[in-house]
């Protein structure tokens, strides 16, 4: 099932969240222009190459081969505004799921 939250159902969802873990009420977006921030991390690939600077690919797979130590992270920031939405997926749980969960994940606390 995909769900799609708006930006103003992403604040009353923030406001309930810190009313719930903080004890405090908060106005988010009460002067104009203020905005959400999203902090996105995306990986920099970096491939091998040879000596002649061509991009090495798989020999049996053909894709190009990645250089772990040489590739690197780079920090996004992306504002939520008022026209903004975040979408996702979900898959729901039935009781019978929800009770192998609990009991699964008991166990393996408990290992």
């Amino acid at each position: 099932m995909e769900i799609k939250l708006e930006s103003y159902e992403i604040e009353d969802a923030l406001k309930e969240y810190i009313k719930n873990k903080y004890d405090i009420d908060v106005e988010i977006f009460n002067d104009y222009g203020q905005t959400l921030w999203l902090e996105t991390n995306e990986r920099i690939w970096v491939y091998e190459k040879h000596k002649n600077g061509k991009v090495k690919t798989h020999p049996e797979h053909g894709h190009k081969i990645v250089d772990y130590d040489k590739s690197t992270w780079k920090r996004k920031f992306e504002s939520i505004g008022d026209m903004s939405s975040i979408t996702f997926e979900v898959d729901s749980i039935n009781k019978e799921d929800r009770k192998w969960l609990k009991e699964n994940y008991l166990l393996i606390a408990e290992w």
